[in-house]
């Protein structure tokens, strides 16, 4: 399986995570599917919901945790998945996730470690981790099969000084800091 890496980035607000949403909305095409990894508070919601605003998305978007999946209307159909309360993949037959996953909408798929076996060959996976995490940050990075030629996508300003950003000093993180990772899987390559 392939797996590459798109973009690093850290965001310092919610509203940082929020335009990192509408501007990951302008890659999506239908039938792609995006799964969401990371800790509760991490900003998954608060990015989908920023993706659902970048697809044209009116109704108001909230986290589907008690029923599961809510579906939006936007430039294309858009399904929101919250699998935070399955604990059998069976409990899903009765939803037709796979209907879901390859059909002509765009699924955005919260907690999908129950699932991944079931995601489309290509899918691509948002990793959110917030900076009570990122204590460890720097093992993460060395920890990750990074290359030369991986980037961060964007300079920012830690104390009011210009850096491009890498591995920022674990002491000037703020519990707003997020770090972001996109990935593109597909099953089909090596």
């Amino acid at each position: 399986m392939a797996k590459i890496l798109l973009d690093r980035l850290i965001t310092h607000s919610p509203e940082q995570t929020a335009e990192f949403g509408k501007n990951f909305a302008l890659r999506l095409s239908p039938s792609d599917v995006i799964a969401f990894k990371g800790s509760l508070g991490s900003g998954k919601t608060t990015c989908i919901r920023a993706i659902c605003e970048g697809l044209q998305v009116a109704e108001i978007v909230t986290s589907p945790t008690f029923t599961l999946i809510n579906e939006y209307h936007g430039r294309f159909p858009v399904y929101h998945f919250d699998f935070y309360r399955i604990h059998d993949v069976r409990e899903l037959e009765d939803l037709g996730v796979l209907e879901y996953f390859y059909g002509d909408g765009i699924c955005l798929v919260e907690w999908p470690e129950l699932v991944e076996e079931l995601l489309p060959p290509h899918h691509f996976l948002i990793r959110l981790y917030h900076a009570n995490e990122m204590a460890d940050f720097g093992k993460l990075l060395h920890d990750t099969d990074i290359g030369s030629s991986d980037h961060w996508s964007n300079n920012t300003k830690i104390n009011n000084e210009e850096k491009s950003v890498g591995v920022p000093e674990i002491k000037r993180l703020s519990p707003n800091d997020r770090l972001i990772e996109v990935y593109e899987y597909d099953r089909t390559r090596h």
